[in-house]
């Protein structure tokens, strides 16, 4: 990673491209943020493009995947992550239109975030971390997702377009969300693959065996790797995780992305199948229902309706207790006992609430945490 100060000037810089530090760089984009960020609403100008681009090239651009170097050694890394982060979110809030000027600067940075995402979760498994750090993998994971959504429910708040623009920041927002639910279908749809893939986004033809073709780029920001099958499910779980949270509470541009709120109705379920059944690991498909059953919960809310996926919610809940403790499951558990004592969710049949009693009344667990969340559900049956 190039560590020097981005080669174009800020806004209200002087034009000095010399060699720093990543400790003096970090100061730069601090002081940045403080002098030029901090008064609110700014018109928009080109230079701004410029500035979100070079950052997000130099510093976003890729990431060690774990067992590369301990988390500590990237130290300098993160906090430069972090702040480009702030940088960017800090623009989207005070620069008039940016993330709809020409020159596709929300579809880059929608594909890099979305690609951050991916490898952060992967570090979520890696090892032991100290949670004295400044910034964990599960705090900077939280940075990009919270800048992403960012980015995209900006772009559905603008329904017109102006003298800066090419497109209204709806149809961009559209064709984010669109190619979402495509490379969504296309992973699905695909055999298991047995050797790593690419991922082209905002392709015609997605999906491609590494053994295949060219090896591409893996810094460009519309590749993503995947080494093994069994982290299909980790991507798949973060595109439905983006596409729910993105489009609730609703956004002004509502109306015009109807299609795709029902066509990510009907997603929801069956990546829910595919992630149920898939070759993964436990640990991974852990995390993986968890975050499909919130956007669950997320999505049926904005419905005032559960009924749809009530077999669904039910089939984890009989999976969860014929299983009993996992490592990693917890969340699972708990998720599910919060979304079963809002009272709002009705098993299909009597009998199936029947089978959920006799599981309960046979209670093997060892843990009394565990069991007391399992008779919560048990009286609200």
């Amino acid at each position: 990673m190039n560590l020097a100060p981005p080669p174009t000037p800020f806004p209200g810089f002087d034009n000095s491209s010399t060699e720093s530090s990543p400790e003096e760089f970090l100061q730069f984009l601090r002081e940045f943020i403080s002098k030029s960020l901090s008064a609110g609403r700014i018109p928009y100008e080109a230079t701004w493009i410029t500035v979100i681009t070079t950052l997000s090239d130099h510093l976003l651009a890729s990431f060690n995947l774990p067992g590369d170097v301990p988390w500590s050694d990237l130290y300098a890394k993160v906090m430069l992550m972090d702040a480009t982060l702030e940088v960017i979110h800090r623009v989207g809030g005070c620069v008039d239109g940016i993330f709809t000027a020409p020159g596709d600067v929300a579809v880059t940075l929608f594909a890099r975030l979305f690609k951050l995402c991916f490898v952060l979760d992967l570090w979520l498994d890696a090892e032991p971390l100290d949670e004295t750090m400044d910034i964990t993998p599960v705090a900077l994971r939280q940075k990009v997702f919270s800048v992403t959504i960012g980015i995209l429910r900006c772009l559905g708040s603008y329904l017109t377009t102006s003298a800066d623009t090419k497109e209204p920041g709806w149809q961009i927002l559209r064709k984010i969300l669109l190619e979402c639910l495509n490379i969504t279908d296309d992973l699905v749809s695909n055999p298991q693959p047995t050797s790593p893939i690419a991922i082209m986004i905002f392709s015609e033809s997605r999906i491609h065996r590494l053994d295949d073709m060219e090896p591409p780029d893996p810094d460009a920001p519309l590749v993503l790797i995947i080494e093994h099958a069994s982290q299909v499910p980790l991507v798949l779980s973060i595109l439905l995780e983006i596409s729910v949270n993105t489009i609730t509470p609703l956004l002004l541009s509502q109306w015009f992305i109807t299609d795709l709120t029902r066509r990510l109705f009907e997603t929801l379920t069956v990546v829910f199948n595919y992630t149920f059944s898939c070759p993964t690991t436990s640990a991974i498909r852990a995390r993986a229902l968890f975050k499909i059953v919130t956007c669950i919960n997320i999505y049926s809310k904005s419905m005032l309706d559960r009924t749809p996926w009530n077999h669904i919610l039910y089939r984890l809940l009989r999976y969860r207790l014929d299983e009993g403790p996992l490592p990693g499951w917890d969340v699972v558990d708990k998720l599910l006992c919060e979304i079963y004592c809002e009272g709002v969710i009705v098993s299909p049949t009597k009998a199936e609430v029947m089978v959920v009693i006799s599981s309960l009344q046979t209670e093997v667990w060892r843990d009394a945490h565990v069991y007391a969340r399992t008779f919560r559900v048990q009286r609200r049956l």
